[in-house]
């Protein structure tokens, strides 16, 4: 796209997917003489063509897919002890990508904070559920997550192994 900017040339127009005709190989040049068979010439321009692309591309059934692992998606998957900023990471990945036909977020703010919360291992929901409120930001919340998890890593480390086979050392002489 960026190309065929700097060439001038006006992407809404069929002319500019002419001239990007060249890139195109394989089953994508296939396509593409699909796609001008199929569509009236006013009507062929370079970001139509990248729509009929997407639908050849991507099964019709991502949407789906991707709303699944979302809906499935949890803290302890990632392993019981795993820091909450990955599980975090996940969710915020899944609001990006988890969009409608028109393009507009299926997951809302508010519902990535509740998703966070119950998705959380049940040791840390409980200490942290007190500490927040509807009001933080998803950000403020990870943030108070965090404080609870690496609190929770100090206080409850296993004790140091002492070596019982080890001989004590001798006292200094001075």
């Amino acid at each position: 796209m960026r190309w065929l900017k700097w060439q001038g040339l006006d992407v809404d127009k069929e002319e500019a997917l002419e001239r990007a005709n060249f890139q195109f190989t394989g089953m994508a040049a296939r396509w593409l003489k699909d796609y001008s068979e199929n569509t009236k010439p006013r009507k062929r321009n370079i970001y139509g063509f990248m729509v009929f692309l997407r639908k050849k591309i991507i099964p019709s059934t991502a949407r789906e897919e991707l709303w699944k692992k979302y809906e499935g998606c949890h803290q302890a998957q990632f392993g019981q002890d795993s820091p909450v900023n990955t599980f975090a990471r996940h969710l915020q990945d899944y609001q990006l990508r988890c969009r409608d036909n028109k393009g507009k977020a299926l997951i809302s703010d508010h519902a990535l904070k509740m998703k966070f919360v119950n998705g959380l291992t049940s040791l840390i929901k409980q200490q942290v559920k007190l500490a927040i409120n509807g009001d933080m930001s998803f950000e403020q919340i990870v943030n108070k997550v965090e404080q609870v998890q690496a609190t929770r890593k100090q206080t409850h480390r296993p004790p140091p192994v002492i070596n019982q086979n080890r001989k004590p050392s001798p006292p200094n002489k001075q």
